[in-house]
């Protein structure tokens, strides 16, 4: 899908729900976290639409369907904020001024004629529900070209094997693609991510003082405490320490005399704040989504912006 098609189907989802409840301004919004597949939304997608959306004013998120009694207007919230709500399997909706133009802005990238039954003509008949283009109906015994008896079954509708065994279909063909892969030399991106991962490490371990730390072994850990308060005392002995890491890129943006850019870390979302400086400005606007990025900086053990895993005073590495 393009990006237009996967907002508008955020667009739609929220125009449907919102038509069906009581306050037609107000929905909640459940992010897939257990479907996959191909023209499905991942929980990531989900949450990036939505919060663009509400950048661009014609939403407003919430964990409540009920207004915080005293906003708050902040760039950095505490890393027990951004948890919950980077970790949110929901959110509550309030549909804004603006709404419906952008909706229809993008109807037109919806799968408007999706399931819709197709006029038959004079040159189209109906076998079993199924459309058959100039189907010739037959009476009798015999036709030319055809046998009489049970060979006559064959000019019964084909059947539909194909479309419920496809999935039979799936092990050899992955099989010959891997024997030809191996053969060719060739691996799947996992494997060279892996060895992106450890190619960074021996790049690396010898120009790093041994005071710095992977910040995706922090953020790991964190992730696997049971409750914030274990996780608020562990971060504390990593505040202002500087680290390393390796990150995906996803986006970028400029503030003053400062880039910040964001990337994946893991399944950790990090925003890196490098110095505008001639020479990393020529590297980092020659990024694109999914590049690596190898950087060094020091952890705030903060949220820029309450989605992201903020690290000040960022530099590239090799």
């Amino acid at each position: 899908m393009t990006p237009e098609q996967k907002i508008a189907k955020v667009l739609k989802q929220i125009k449907d729900e919102a038509a069906i409840n009581p306050d037609s301004q107000l929905m909640r919004f459940n992010l897939n976290n257990w479907i996959v597949g191909a023209g499905i939304l991942t929980d990531d997608e989900e949450r990036r639409i939505l919060l663009k959306l509400e950048k661009e004013g014609v939403i407003d998120l919430r964990l409540s369907q009920h207004k915080n009694i005293e906003p708050k207007e902040i760039v950095v919230v505490s890393s027990d904020e951004a948890r919950r709500f980077l970790e949110s399997t929901y959110y509550w909706v309030e549909i804004l001024e603006g709404f419906e133009e952008k909706y229809k802005a993008y109807s037109t990238y919806l799968e408007l004629t999706k399931g819709k039954p197709k006029e038959a003509n004079h040159d189209e008949l109906h076998v079993d529900g199924k459309d058959t283009k100039n189907f010739l109906n037959v009476s009798g015994d015999y036709v030319v070209g055809d046998k009489i008896g049970r060979d006559k079954n064959t000019a019964l509708p084909e059947s539909n094997w194909l479309s419920k065994y496809w999935w039979s279909l799936i092990i050899p063909v992955v099989v010959i693609v891997v024997a030809f892969m191996i053969t060719e030399g060739r691996f799947p991106q996992a494997f060279n991510f892996l060895q992106s991962r450890l190619d960074f490490t021996l790049e690396n371990n010898t120009t790093l003082a041994t005071t710095t730390r992977n910040i995706s072994d922090i953020l790991s850990k964190n992730n696997n405490l049971g409750t914030t308060l274990e996780q608020k005392s562990f971060l504390e002995n990593y505040k202002d320490s500087e680290v390393y890491g390796l990150g995906f890129f996803t986006n970028i943006d400029e503030v003053g005399e400062t880039y910040y850019v964001f990337m994946n870390v893991g399944n950790n979302p990090v925003a890196c704040a490098f110095s505008s400086d001639n020479e990393t400005r020529q590297k980092l606007l020659l990024l694109k989504r999914g590049d690596r990025v190898s950087f060094s900086g020091t952890f705030t053990v903060a949220n820029l912006n309450g989605v992201a895993w903020y690290i000040k005073d960022c530099n590239l590495l090799k």
